[in-house]
């Protein structure tokens, strides 16, 4: 998806990150207590033809979670694998990708 992008944070708990067509927000914001953990609950919502939503709670700190939403968003918002936002990188969390 290329085009504009802009974060969206007039209010804390409706943050909205946008990417030409591609709309993801975050509902309720993120705690900043405990920050052991980044639960979130996404809403992905792909603006092309009829508008198709996605909504998803994670754990942004666990990468299976993450994969997990990558799998499902994309099937469920029928995209491709060029078209997806970054891939999270097979190093798990803590390591620097690799070049």
């Amino acid at each position: 998806m290329m085009g504009k992008t802009s974060l969206v944070t007039d209010n804390a708990e409706l943050l909205v990150y946008l990417d030409g067509q591609l709309h993801v927000t975050i509902l309720g914001g993120i705690k900043l207590s405990g920050l052991d953990r980044m639960r979130v609950t996404l809403k992905m919502t792909i603006q092309a033809g009829r508008p198709t939503a996605f909504r998803h709670n994670l754990d942004l700190y666990n990468s299976i979670q993450v994969e997990q939403l990558l799998e499902k968003a994309s099937e469920a918002l029928d995209l491709g694998r060029a078209e997806r936002c970054d891939q999270p990188a097979d190093d798990g969390p803590g390591k620097l990708p690799r070049n």
